[in-house]
């Protein structure tokens, strides 16, 4: 039960990105899809871990500064 709910929050997930948002946000919902993607097996879960290391791609460029910390430079997203 508890891995079907998994599995439907991750789908939920794919098609609710909040890019919109952007930011932290999105870096969220790449991460969450990359971990689901790596915790189940099968299509669903390899294209959940597509989608969230492209999107992982995308925001590293604007969520890494040059030095190394996040953009938001709060200790919080540092720690993460």
């Amino acid at each position: 039960r508890i891995e079907r709910s998994l599995a439907s929050q991750a789908d939920w997930l794919l098609h609710r990105l909040e890019r919109d948002l952007g930011g932290n946000h999105l870096w969220e919902n790449a991460r969450a899809l990359a971990i689901a993607g790596s915790a189940f097996e099968g299509p669903r879960a390899d294209h959940w871990f597509e989608v969230g290391g492209s999107l992982l791609d995308e925001c590293i460029d604007t969520q890494i500064l040059p030095g190394g910390e996040h953009f938001e430079r709060t200790p919080a997203y540092q720690a993460e």
